[in-house]
């Protein structure tokens, strides 16, 4: 409370409690080698995203990943993310999020720390690629899967994600930061 000479003013602060777990917002590491294939789990060896693919793909990197404390899960695209030929863009730019990938469908995640998993339910959910899934490549985006489950391992530290997941020709990683 202040007196401010002709009467009070009030003020109720509540504490902001950072978020534990996944919980959070996450995006694609801003870095080369946050995302990456390769024919073994953690091995980017086939390919993996340069220091200037951060730049070229801005709206991939911007792209936001939301574990919400109530079990929502939210893909936060914008109004651009990286489209590939099977989303219909050739070459691959940025543009406009494809259905069902674009969050238009609610979608719902379960965190298994001691497993080190994390599921993702609800068509056109994903981390990383929308592409990947656990069987294959889409090649459509109206094959998506209604649900995803990705390895994670959650850093020391609490801000570092790592995600794989096998595609079923080879493994996707991907690493997340907290935002």
């Amino acid at each position: 409370d202040i007196d401010f000479g002709g009467g009070w003013w009030s003020f109720k602060l509540v504490r902001e409690v950072p978020p534990t777990g996944i919980q959070g917002t996450w995006k694609l590491a801003p870095e080369a080698g946050a995302l990456g294939v390769g024919e073994n789990q953690d091995n980017v060896g086939w390919w993996s995203n340069s220091s200037a693919d951060v730049a070229t793909r801005a709206c991939l990197f911007d792209d936001k990943y939301v574990f919400n404390a109530d079990g929502t899960f939210d893909n936060v695209l914008g109004a651009d993310t990286w489209l590939e030929s099977w989303q219909g863009t050739d070459p691959e730019s940025c543009g406009v999020p494809v259905y069902p990938h674009d969050s238009s469908i609610d979608a719902t995640y379960t965190y298994d720390a001691a497993a080190g998993t994390i599921t993702l339910d609800g068509k056109g959910a994903f981390l990383g690629l929308a592409k990947v899934t656990n069987t294959t490549e889409l090649s459509s985006p109206g094959d998506a899967p209604d649900s995803v489950t990705y390895l994670a391992e959650l850093s020391a530290d609490g801000n570092t994600l790592e995600i794989d997941i096998d595609f079923g020709g080879g493994w996707w990683s991907f690493r997340l930061v907290r935002k």
